[in-house]
Parts: C-alpha cells; structure tokens; sequence
C-alpha cells in the first residue's frame, strides 16, 4: 500500500521536472540565439602553393570598421626575395572577410621581412650572418585586438658563424615583427639578436617566437638561456608597441 502511494507522488515529481524544463527552453529561446557555421556559402581562402602550408596560423584584424584576415604561411616562397636566395622563408597575407559569396577572395602578401639574408662587410670583404631560409615566418600570428598591434614571428631565423670553412654554426635565435599603425609600420624584436644585452644566447637555441602573446600595448614572449622546447622560462622580454 506504502508502495503504490510512493510511485504516483515520483511520477509526478518526474513530470513537473519536464514541464519545467520546457518552460525554461520557451524562455530562454527569447533571449539565446545559437551561431551555426555557414556550410552552403562559405569563404574559403587558399593558396597556389600546396606546400606553403597556408593557414598554419591566423589571426582576425579589425581597423575602424574594416574586417581583415591575416594570415600565416610558413612555408611560402615570399614575393620579397630571390629563390635562389632565400628558400621559402615564409609569409604574411592580409585576407578580405566582406567577398561575394559567388567569388575567391584575394589574398594580398604583406612582406614584413625585406631584408632576408642579412651581408656585412668587413676588411674588404662580404659574409653573409644570417639565414632566412626556412626561418618559418608566419608560424605565429597573434593580435592585441581591434586596431591593436599584430605580431607575426619566425622561430627558425638563423645566425651564422664562420661561414665557408670547417668551423661554420647556425644558431637558431629567431625573432618576431610588431605590424601596428593600421597595418602601415613594421618593427623587428630579437632579444637574442642582441650581442650588448644577450650576448650569451648566440651560442644557444633562443627560437624567439615559438609563441608569443600581445596584451595591450606589449608583446611579451618568454626566453631563458635555451628557449622554447628546450628549457625553463628564466625572465621575460617586453617590448612597447608603438601603438602605445
């Protein structure tokens, strides 16, 4: 007797739940609206270069009222340089968002590396120091925000030592640019390139721009003696954006 007065009172309790439920789904559909990717007309960007590994990394930019894509390509032959010179250093390309649905978007190449191999003279004669092939410039895009500073970075940019004999080194020091100004200014940061400062990472892997963030006005990117895979955050470099 206990028993069957028991059932109907949990029924009920299970009943009450579910119009309860549905009370607050009629509710809530007032106010949630739910975001869907759009399958029958997307915007698909590509590259003529199926090995450039275009869209590695990538980032929504934002100026005024204009909607960007910037894009990363660490594999590409960039526009800047001889083949011949430079081997698939790497690229940047500035992408429209607002395109007909019935055409390719044309993604534009942002060149923020025009000097590539970097050549000295000394005593009459030229060396080349560093090495930008293969140095995977667009592996890291990051953005402050809208109108913020955009970073883009090349971990595998190489110092070189002793160039054509027995003894030559390549040191992985890397390096990252800060794009700012609505997409109008270009400036280098390479603690590790620095001798004064970091003289002793010149020896070692630095790999700056592995990663990096941008908070505001400051990019910020961990290093220590050997960064990246290779060994524990020591201190931090941070640099001011000119944005600032």
């Amino acid at each position: 007797m206990e028993f069957q007065q028991q059932w109907p009172m949990a029924r009920s309790l299970q009943v009450l739940k579910l119009l309860l439920c549905m009370l607050v789904a009629v509710v809530l559909q007032e106010f949630v609206s739910g975001f869907n990717v759009d399958t029958s007309r997307p915007i698909i960007y590509r590259h003529d270069d199926n090995r450039s590994q275009f869209g590695f990394a990538f980032t929504l930019y934002k100026a005024g009222d204009d909607y960007k894509i910037i894009v990363g390509a660490p594999r590409a032959e960039s526009s800047a340089f001889d083949r011949l010179e430079v081997y698939r250093s790497g690229a940047i390309f500035d992408c429209p968002i607002e395109v007909a649905s019935d055409t390719t978007p044309e993604c534009q190449e942002f060149v923020v590396d025009n000097v590539g191999n970097e050549i000295i003279s000394r005593n009459g004669q030229t060396f080349q120091v560093t090495n930008a092939s293969s140095q995977w410039l667009g592996s890291t895009v990051q953005s402050a925000g809208d109108g913020g500073p955009i970073v883009v970075c090349r971990p595998l940019y190489k110092k070189l030592k002793n160039v054509g004999t027995s003894r030559e080194e390549r040191t992985y020091f890397g390096g990252c640019f800060v794009i700012g100004d609505g997409l109008s200014t270009v400036t280098p940061f390479e603690p590790c390139k620095l001798d004064k400062a970091l003289g002793h990472f010149l020896t070692h892997r630095c790999e700056i721009g592995l990663s990096a963030a941008v908070r505001g006005v400051c990019l910020i990117d961990p290093h220590s003696y050997q960064i990246g895979p290779y060994a524990t955050t020591e201190s931090l470099s941070i640099m001011k954006s000119h944005d600032a």
